[in-house]
Formats: structure tokens, sequence, C-alpha cells
């Protein structure tokens, strides 16, 4: 219904959306980012008087905010709008889990850039299933203990505000401050569930200090997750932001990430995909067929997860084991220090 008004608001070039809502209906829109217009108010519907309340959402404002964004950033609407879809299925369908801030993040931009790669690429669970894995790993480090944990290009990341977390526990999200205007402007009706800092950063340039300013605890066991990001930088840029990780990182700390294989990237069935990517200006670079042996050479142990080895219900091609060589393949990745 949202995607309906907000493609509404796109044709007429409205500045602002203006309805009554329900009073079963108002948090419902707070959370999207509408706002009191007025006091409550009696309105006849279906010949019937109903108690509603006016309000507004400054669509213009909002739509700028998307519009200041980098096409790498854009790309967390759409893998936003993927774990809205997720969040839709039911138990008895394989939900993996359930993100009820997902469909509010994604917006309008984030449903159609969902349709037009699924048109380019077709429907597929990776996305989802990369979720459910970061969720689980992030538990298992919060009943080791960890309660810092560091989430790079945190784009659209709702975990602060819908995962359970022990008391004294801190998440640092860093990314630039477009998105986190984005954001803020979606969730500021929420509160997050832990203690939750926001740092406006470029993670092409310095930013291991202003982490250090802000907060963090380099002798603290921490979680460093870098999801949906390596494969949009080139292998200089991934090799640069390793090495400003391990300049915090300690013994014990944890990394999560997600990987492709070169293989992958360069299989002939990929084409619509990267060509779609390239359309919307975030092309994917990097991968690495070996990515044990790769982080090997940062000082890292890592153990590396296939999407059918997670979710094998979920996912709808066979694992094929990893010494069959040239097989194109994607890994979620948990490394140790």
């Amino acid at each position: 219904m949202m995607d309906l008004l907000f493609l509404e608001c796109d044709l007429l070039n409205a500045t602002e959306l203006n309805l009554h809502s329900t009073i079963t209906a108002h948090s419902f829109y707070l959370k999207l980012g509408f706002v009191d217009s007025a006091p409550m108010t009696t309105v006849i519907i279906n010949n019937a008087s109903v108690r509603c309340t006016p309000m507004k959402l400054k669509y213009k404002a909002m739509k700028e905010k998307i519009l200041n964004m980098d096409t790498v950033a854009k790309t967390s609407l759409l893998t936003a709008a993927m774990r809205a879809v997720e969040s839709r299925r039911s138990e008895s369908e394989g939900r993996l889990f359930s993100d009820p801030y997902a469909e509010v993040l994604a917006g309008a931009e984030g449903f159609s850039l969902l349709e037009k790669a699924i048109a380019a690429a077709g429907d597929q669970p990776a996305i989802a299933i990369r979720t459910a894995y970061m969720d689980s790993r992030i538990e298992s480090a919060l009943k080791l203990g960890v309660r810092q944990f560091v989430f790079l290009a945190a784009g659209m990341d709702s975990r602060a505000f819908r995962m359970t977390f022990p008391s004294c526990t801190k998440i640092f999200e860093l990314d630039r401050k477009e998105v986190f205007n984005y954001k803020q402007e979606k969730l500021k009706n929420i509160d997050p569930k832990c203690e939750r800092i926001t740092l406006a950063v470029d993670l092409k340039d310095e930013w291991t200090n202003k982490l250090i300013e802000a907060g963090l605890k380099t002798h603290e066991p921490t979680l460093w997750l870098v999801e949906g990001l390596l494969m949009y930088l080139k292998e200089s840029q991934v090799t640069n932001l390793l090495n400003q990780i391990n300049q915090l990182a300690s013994t014990n700390d944890i990394m999560l990430f997600d990987i492709l294989t070169r293989t992958l990237i360069e299989a002939p069935y990929m084409q619509n995909q990267l060509q779609f990517l390239e359309s919307i200006g975030a092309p994917w670079y990097f991968g690495v067929n070996e990515p044990e042996e790769f982080m090997k050479k940062f000082g890292w142990d890592a153990v590396a997860t296939q999407a059918s080895e997670f979710a094998p219900t979920r996912w709808p091609f066979p694992t094929v084991p990893r010494n069959v060589p040239n097989v194109p393949r994607g890994f979620y990745i948990e490394a140790r220090k």
C-alpha cells in the first residue's frame, strides 16, 4: 500500500503526503516517518464515524535523502526489501528470520530495485540466508560474552533494533552521513535494544582513530561485521580495509563477512545479474576462490560456509564439495584473530 502511495507522490511530483490514520494504524505510520499534523478528529468512512489523526510525511525531503546516497549505499535499500519479503513468509514456508523494520527501511526505492533485480536475475534466497547466518553467528558471539560490535558499511542493518542484547552491549555502526540521515528519518520513533553509536565516515578514508574516539575499547572482545560490502571493492581497497581492522582487532576477535569466488563473478550465467548491478552503478569487483588462504595473510583463521550448507531446505541448488574445482561459489565467513 505504501509503495503505491509513494509511487503516486513521484508521479505527481508531490512534496508532502497527507492522510488520516486510525488509532490502530497510528504507530505504523509513525514508524514510516509520518508525524501528527493536527489533533485527533472524527471522519466519516462508509457512513460510520471514525476517530482519526491527521498525519503528514515530508516526502520530497525523504526522497532527497535517498538521492544523496551513493550507488553502493542504495543497494542497502534493495537488501532491506529482500529482508522484508523474507519476513512476510510464514513459519510453514521456512521463514528464516523476522525483521519488522525492513519494509520501512526499504521504502518504495528498495522495492523498485528489487523488482528490477528479479526481472534481471530471478528471485533467489542468498540475501535472506546471509542475514540468518549473520544473525546466528552474532547470537553465538553474545553467548561467548562478546558485548562490543562494529558494523562496517552498516547501511539499512536493523539488528540494533530487532535483536535482543544483554545489558552493556554496544554496537558501532559506520557508514556515510547521508545513509544515517535516511535511516534516522525512517526509524526516529524506534528505540534501539542496545547502546547504538553511529559514526559517519567514508571507509575508503581513515576511520580507525574516529572509532576509538567514539568509544571503541580495543582490549575488549569485538565482533567485526562486514556484510554485503567486499564484492563492491577493488582488491587494493579490500586489503586496505582489512589492514585498518587489524590496527584495532585483538586476539580472539571475530570477523563476519560474505565473499564471492572469482569463478562465480566470471561465470557466464552471472552476466545478467552483473549487468543489472552495472546499470545501477554498483558493479562487483572483488572475489577470491580460497577465502581461508586469503584471510591467513591478514592473521585470521576463517571458516567458510556455503548457503546450501547453512540452509539446505531453502537453497535451490545442491551442495558441491569444496574439493570439486572450478565451481562458482559464494561464502559466508566467520574468522577469528
